[in-house]
């Protein structure tokens, strides 16, 4: 990677440096997406482990 800026010190820069320009959205709905499908998997899941539960303790 490497930095901007041929000098090796932070004297020389004045401005920001941001390489990611643009592609907010796309990291956004990425991190959306994997929300969704872990919140899918753990209702799933938890559904699956109360129906066992509940089977192997019937007589409770």
């Amino acid at each position: 990677m490497g930095a901007p800026f041929d000098t090796g010190t932070w004297e020389g820069v004045t401005e920001t440096y941001y390489n990611a320009v643009g592609t907010e959205a796309i990291w956004l709905f990425a991190s959306i997406a994997l929300c969704v499908i872990a919140l899918v998997g753990g209702a799933i899941h938890e559904s699956r482990a109360y129906k066992g539960a509940e089977d192997r303790h019937r007589d409770i």
